[in-house]
């Protein structure tokens, strides 16, 4: 343990008490980051404090212990134990349903689409959990194959978890649930639908601020998805900030950094490299690659299988169509899931005379000096352009489609007619554009968080799944300094922003009950 991390657990002690045990538990997903550590546990200590319910956390084994019992959390499921305490009925019920689903599947003629949007467990959804996890680590996206026995491991897996999880809760009162993440088959994406199905409250503690969820349809989407902006209000001078730096890869995420550099591309750049292949008199279509890999089903429902699903069948699509210049840009992060030859080797084997690739070096925000229209399935880019007027089409639900500026496909005829058509696809009007600002006004991710004193909060986000130990380790130790040093006492315990923000909509939950 690190010097730093072992004064902040030393200091942090002092500062919470125990919650009396009764017959309700708040349950907390546990994390392997700090940061989400911290996060939970203040969400938890809300909790307690509002409603006197104690904290059990749901442990892997390779899960630490120390930040939690820093909190006085001092309660632990370690859920493999909990799988052999209770063997009988969780392997026999898993067993069953692999079986179940096996059989099922022999009959589906769409087996991986209806497996994706319509396989649930006693109501609950999981198609779209698994087949992420299935297609995360080696390129199983490129021929997935729900028989193979990568698939299979996954499966059940996810089904001991699950049995797990649901003997648990209905041998205990679970009166809310903490998670840090409901994306892919980890234990936070299984507690909170089991949780939102079965009505329980569940608290989303993400590093932006703990958000206080009870629809069930939420968990469908990433938890920063803007359902509604009619009411909401613009602080034109902030936003000016924000977008100068999202646009300048001063904003947050690892996306940003490496979109956002290098030299900004004009018309005669374009010409200057694609020759006679490009032609100025047409109008210029970006496509806008996704890492293909990751969590493709995060923010709901694709009119395709997934994300390299819907770029081959696009580059099918728009090999016959010579009404625009399609323009394709590949994701930033490709590396950081091993998919960097992917899309060249596309081309390399396809017939994509009429398609133009862009090189690493172009600069992402030379796209909005060159584009009349964007495709993406849901990215941020069709936000942005959305801010100066740039129509753009998304092929799947997304944190801000349906909002009233965005062209959301709902079926794959809709968009093969639309791609058809596309040069005649209208800018944006003002209205448009407006409703556009609003949505980034109140999207997270673009604008940050509303939260006051956010950056004093503990909870900012410092770690990748992509890192390596010695990485996070150095990171954690910097982590806890911060803390300790720059932050310091003024924020800490019951006076920190982020623990008073949920602590303030737990306790309007209470009144309003």
């Amino acid at each position: 343990m690190s010097n730093f991390r072992k004064k902040f657990i030393e200091f942090n002690k002092s500062l919470w008490l125990n919650v009396p045990s009764n017959n309700e538990i708040v349950l907390v997903e546990g994390r392997p980051f700090v940061n989400q550590m911290l996060a939970s546990s203040m969400a938890a200590k809300a909790v307690e404090e509002v409603f006197k319910i104690p904290t059990i956390v749901w442990l892997s084994s390779h899960q630490e212990m120390d930040i939690y019992l820093s909190f006085s959390i001092e309660k632990f499921i370690k859920k493999k134990k909990y799988f052999l305490q209770y063997f009988i009925y969780i392997f026999s019920n898993s067993i069953s349903t692999t079986l179940k689903m096996l059989y099922e599947l022999g009959f589906k003629r769409n087996k991986i689409e209806y497996f994706i949007d319509f396989y649930k467990l006693d109501g609950i959804r999981l198609g779209d959990l698994i087949y992420d996890t299935f297609i995360r680590n080696d390129l199983s996206f490129l021929n997935p194959n729900l028989f193979s026995l990568k698939f299979l491991k996954i499966f059940i897996y996810t089904m001991f978890e699950f049995y797990s999880i649901k003997h648990f809760f209905k041998k205990n009162n679970v009166k809310f649930a903490v998670v840090s993440k409901w994306q892919y088959t980890n234990s936070g994406a299984l507690i909170a639908r089991f949780a939102l199905y079965n009505e329980i409250k569940v608290i989303h503690a993400t590093f932006n601020q703990a958000l206080l969820v009870s629809n069930y349809e939420h968990v469908f989407h990433d938890c920063f998805k803007v359902f509604n902006i009619e009411d909401s209000r613009l602080d034109e001078n902030f936003l000016d900030k924000k977008i100068e730096e999202r646009f300048s890869g001063e904003g947050h995420g690892i996306d940003i950094k490496s979109a956002f550099s290098n030299k900004i591309w004009d018309e005669g750049d374009l010409s200057s490299f694609f020759g006679s292949r490009y032609d100025r008199k047409k109008k210029n279509v970006f496509i806008m690659l996704h890492a293909f890999s990751d969590a493709n089903h995060l923010s709901g429902k694709l009119i395709y299988r997934d994300y390299y699903k819907w770029f081959s069948a696009t580059m099918e699509i728009i090999s016959k169509l010579d009404n625009v210049n399609w323009i394709v840009k590949q994701h930033p992060s490709r590396k950081v899931y091993y998919e960097e030859e992917i899309v060249n080797n596309f081309f390399v084997n396809n017939d994509t005379k009429n398609i133009l690739l862009l090189p690493d070096n172009f600069n992402t925000y030379s796209v909005f000096k060159l584009a009349d229209s964007f495709i993406t399935a849901r990215g941020t880019i069709a936000l942005e352009a959305s801010l100066i007027g740039i129509p753009s089409i998304l092929v799947g639900e997304s944190n801000f489609s349906n909002l009233g500026f965005t062209y959301d496909m709902e079926t794959v005829l809709q968009y093969e007619s639309i791609l058809s058509n596309i040069e005649n696809v209208p800018s944006l009007n003002e209205n448009e554009i407006l409703l556009a600002k609003k949505a980034f006004y109140n999207y997270p991710l673009t604008a940050g968080s509303k939260l006051k004193n956010i950056d004093k909060s503990w909870v900012f986000e410092l770690f990748h799944p992509s890192q390596s130990i010695i990485d996070r380790r150095l990171i954690e130790e910097d982590y806890f300094k911060r803390i300790i040093h720059t932050i310091g006492l003024d924020f800490a315990g019951k006076r920190n922003p982020y623990y008073k923000d949920i602590l303030d909509a737990l306790k309007y939950l209470k009144n309003q009950n």
